[in-house]
């Protein structure tokens, strides 16, 4: 796994902190596969990733 991959997902974390005040909780939830293939894949921002995550946190908390 490439060390930028490792990079990306603290700052999707760091990101998603700041946009709920939580800490790790919502990337630690996530589908790590779900993380690569925005990462790999998709070529996610940290930022996108972190919307992206609270787009399907908000969705299934409904």
């Amino acid at each position: 796994m490439s060390e930028n991959y490792f990079t990306w997902r603290s700052a999707v974390a760091e990101q998603a902190k700041h946009m709920t005040g939580l800490e790790n909780e919502m990337v630690d939830a996530a589908n790590d596969k779900v993380l690569q293939d925005q990462y790999f894949y998709e070529q996610l921002t940290p930022q996108q990733a972190a919307q992206r995550l609270m787009q399907n946190h908000k969705a299934t908390a409904r």
